[in-house]
């Protein structure tokens, strides 16, 4: 399955990794194969990149791994074999039994250990692991699997309401749920703020001329199949859908999960395309694992499912 989004944005193992303390106590610099990383507290900024050496920038996107720890296995040999530059997790890294009970996977109850597990194999591919939380995920619980996975992975960032300033390409990460209904009580609750921090940082980009990848958990609200759920319409934020009709932007694409039977689709807005990469679990996705592959090259932006 490809899809070109040419006339819409218009452009494209395990490494050695070293870190080295910058001038300010919170920044520090990391290696990752042949590129190069300062890390700052709100931003990672990429200072010498590797992505181009092939001529192609491969970004693997998964959502939704909710305890399927083997087709995140099967998902991430993928993304490996791929040779990707940079792998986005778009939330919901554990099934929180205290919102539903999967049947799928009734023996989720050590969450920690459990997101931990999801991302391991993504963490090995040795690429830039960029994770934000989802709706399932409890803030304890979520700060302390990202902390455990450093530990073995420094690759491994949560980019919640962070931007990462990339050769070619930039990503702006904004985590959390909208609906206090579907969501965990601890969880991270969408608020006016985050979306404001969002927007300002997908508008600093634009003097780059490059195309911003906006990573979401939840679809901007819509008239598609991306946010569509039987029985209750189409049940995306607003407040997205907003910031990806905004048209002070252009050349964004939206990357989300949340709404797995809306897998595999894609929808315009004024500012770019959304597209909905849940899930990589069969949970009320037919399809089975998805593993979407974003291509870019020469100029253009292309979207392969493997």
């Amino acid at each position: 399955m490809k899809k070109t989004l040419k006339n819409i944005l218009k452009f494209a193992m395990i490494p050695a990794l070293v870190y080295t303390l910058g001038s300010c106590e919170k920044q520090k610099t990391l290696k990752i194969n042949n590129s190069t990383y300062d890390i700052h507290a709100q931003e990672i900024i990429q200072t010498k990149s590797s992505f181009l050496e092939d001529d192609t920038i491969k970004i693997g996107v998964v959502s939704d791994i909710e305890g399927a720890i083997q087709n995140a296995q099967v998902s991430a040999k993928k993304l490996q074999k791929e040779k990707v530059d940079v792998l986005i997790i778009s939330g919901d890294c554990y099934e929180n039994e205290s919102i539903r009970r999967n049947p799928l996977y009734p023996n989720s109850t050590n969450n920690l250990e459990e997101m931990i597990a999801g991302i391991k194999p993504y963490a090995e591919i040795g690429a830039l692991v960029l994770i934000i939380p989802g709706n399932h995920e409890k803030k304890d619980i979520y700060k302390k699997a990202i902390n455990k996975l450093k530990e073995d992975y420094p690759n491994v960032f949560d980019i919640k309401n962070k931007s990462v300033d990339l050769k070619d390409f930039n990503i702006v990460g904004m985590g959390g749920y909208h609906d206090s209904r579907f969501m965990d009580s601890e969880g991270f609750l969408l608020e006016k703020g985050d979306y404001e921090k969002a927007l300002n940082s997908l508008q600093k980009f634009q003097n780059q001329n490059e195309p911003t990848i906006f990573v979401t958990h939840s679809p901007p609200k819509s008239n598609s199949k991306i946010d569509y759920v039987h029985g209750a319409g189409n049940v995306g934020d607003s407040e997205i859908e907003k910031i990806m009709n905004n048209k002070s932007l252009d050349k964004i694409v939206n990357v989300h999960g949340h709404i797995h039977e809306g897998g595999r689709n894609v929808a315009k807005y004024k500012s770019g395309v959304a597209l909905n990469v849940a899930s990589i679990t069969s949970y009320m996705n037919q399809k089975g694992v998805n593993t979407p592959l974003l291509i870019i090259k020469d100029n253009d932006i292309q979207y392969k499912e493997l």
